[in-house]
């Protein structure tokens, strides 16, 4: 690195000083003192405060424009391009924190003529922005939000890091840029099919081209899911599918099995062709524990035909990341023609054989034993408690599949002395859940309901609804007032839908997805939340 100039030591302790008590309260004999130098001999580099407080100026300003010029006019993405500039933002911040400072506190102390200089920098700066901005919007990689407001809020952000952040705090500058991101990135992506294979005759796989731009978004854990979305008659549907396989394999892959009557099922089994584009979500779940190399846990998966999807992400990664740890799976379906990844699983027992056991319980097909026909219910799972897996051995347990057979399951282990943090679950569709919806549809028939003011949050804009306490869930009534919210099942058991209660009381119909922690914490899902207090105020931004 080359030696700092006398001048540019001058101008560097320049820019601590007038953060520290501001230009105007700050002396060129102060500034002298400080560099170790007469007033006098100061004067030989730097002719005034104005000169030191134009270049800091004029420097922060040009490093801002010089940037966004290089990445206008290249064939990234409009997210990819804006991600660069945030990152550049946030990277002076830190880097350069004084001269941030000074140009965006002091500027207003320039001459007249350089100040309507810096102003005009400033503004054609700003205007390229909203034009990036407007174009992600056109090209649905953004939001669709006002350009004014939403380049008000990124500015006005960068300007809050500036401010508060702290190189060493909780959060690292990475995050911060992706952060930043969230309050204008679309939640959607349009990724396209790069390759469909045929599972069984009712279930296919599908791997998702996803660009090298886009990779930090959906970068996924072992267990998560994707929701997509599509307008059909007017209206939006959407729907959630497990990623099935796990973050080492180099390319993300769910599986969707046909549902009699189900639209969005069959059109990928029926009609979905490679290079057809799909609009998807970025990975959303928490079905999955964090691994480790050091671990030794014994791991039990108790899936049921499509169930299998994020358990089978689940196994591959413990078995991969965990050398001393075990798998137990105890899979049901209605034949062996109709188990999805069964070649796949078949490789990983022959691989893992001292590790992996698999147990395939068939509801329509005659087993070698009595044990592995029929369904899966709590008493088949209290037998392999009972005779072939140890409770006290197990570590963690995971569900999925119908909702009477991970209910069953999770009493199986509790009672038999599993914590319940151990036990995980996750299902895409309740029964409870629709009738606690027709009961308070019938409660609000039969009563006077009681009003509540609420106030959702997200992206740094409110929306205030006012909502019954037996109408509308939270999710559902703030949807109707236009606002853009995350969401996937509006069963209660995706959590895609969570928000922070930071004020009043609300009250969920049924929760499948948020641990006891998250509640504690204040979290609930909006698609199962109604108010239980005159005011409400939930977050949608709380992480």
């Amino acid at each position: 690195m080359p030696k700092q100039s006398k001048r540019e030591l001058i101008i560097q302790e320049a820019a601590l000083i007038f953060k520290q008590k501001g230009y105007s309260a700050t002396s060129m004999r102060e500034l002298a003192e400080k560099v170790g130098m007469e007033a006098a001999s100061l004067y030989n580099h730097i002719r005034s405060k104005d000169e030191i407080l134009e270049e800091i100026c004029f420097k922060v300003a040009n490093q801002y424009v010089s940037h966004i010029s290089s990445i206008e006019d290249t064939k990234e993405s409009n997210v990819q391009k804006l991600r660069d500039l945030i990152q550049l933002h946030v990277r002076m911040i830190i880097d350069e924190p004084n001269e941030v400072s000074v140009a965006n506190n002091d500027w207003k102390n320039l001459s007249d003529t350089k100040k309507e200089l810096y102003k005009t920098i400033r503004k054609g700066y700003e205007k390229r922005i909203a034009n990036l901005i407007k174009a992600g919007i056109t090209a649905g990689e953004f939001k669709e939000l006002n350009v004014s407001v939403a380049l008000f809020t990124l500015l006005s952000s960068l300007r809050w890091i500036e401010l508060w952040y702290k190189p060493g705090r909780d959060i690292t500058p990475e995050q911060l840029e992706n952060d930043l991101m969230t309050l204008l990135i679309n939640g959607f992506h349009k990724l396209a099919v790069k390759q469909i294979k045929r599972e069984t005759a009712d279930c296919v796989s599908v791997v998702l081209d996803v660009p090298a731009e886009l990779e930090s978004e959906f970068k996924f854990k072992h267990g998560q899911h994707l929701t997509f979305k599509d307008i059909k008659d007017n209206e939006e549907i959407r729907r959630s599918y497990s990623i099935c396989s796990c973050p080492t394999d180099g390319e993300l892959r769910v599986a969707v099995k046909k549902i009699t009557d189900g639209y969005f099922s069959s059109y990928i089994n029926d009609e979905l062709k490679v290079g057809d584009v799909l609009d998807v979500m970025t990975p959303q779940g928490n079905f999955y524990t964090e691994v480790h190399v050091d671990n030794k846990k014994t791991y039990v998966g108790i899936a049921a035909g499509s169930g299998i999807t994020p358990i089978l992400s689940i196994i591959k990664t413990v078995l991969t990341q965990e050398p001393e740890s075990q798998f137990v799976l105890i899979y049901g379906n209605k034949n062996k023609g109709s188990i999805i990844f069964k070649e796949e699983i078949e490789a990983l027992k022959n691989k893992y054989m001292q590790r992996f056991s698999v147990y395939n319980i068939l509801s329509r097909e005659t087993a070698d034993a009595e044990i592995l026909s029929g369904r899966i219910t709590k008493e088949k799972i209290e037998y392999f408690i009972q005779n072939i897996i140890d409770p006290k051995q197990v570590g963690e347990v995971f569900l999925c599949g119908p909702e009477d057979m991970i209910l069953g399951g999770r009493d199986a282990f509790v009672e038999a002395g599993l914590e319940i943090q151990n036990v995980h679950f996750e299902l895409f569709f309740s029964a409870s859940a629709e009738a606690k919806k027709a009961e308070r549809q019938n409660a609000v028939k039969e009563s006077d309901d009681t009003m509540s003011k609420v106030t959702v949050k997200l992206d740094a804009t409110s929306l205030q609804i006012d909502l019954g306490y037996h109408g509308d869930t939270i999710l559902d009534a703030a949807l109707q007032n236009g606002a853009d919210l995350p969401y996937a099942c509006k069963g209660g058991v995706c959590a895609t839908c969570k928000c922070k209660v930071l004020e009043g009381e609300v009250e969920m119909d049924i929760n499948y997805s948020l641990e006891p922690d998250e509640i504690a914490a204040g979290f609930v899902l909006s698609c199962q939340a109604h108010p239980r207090s005159a005011n409400v105020v939930v977050d949608f931004d709380a992480k």
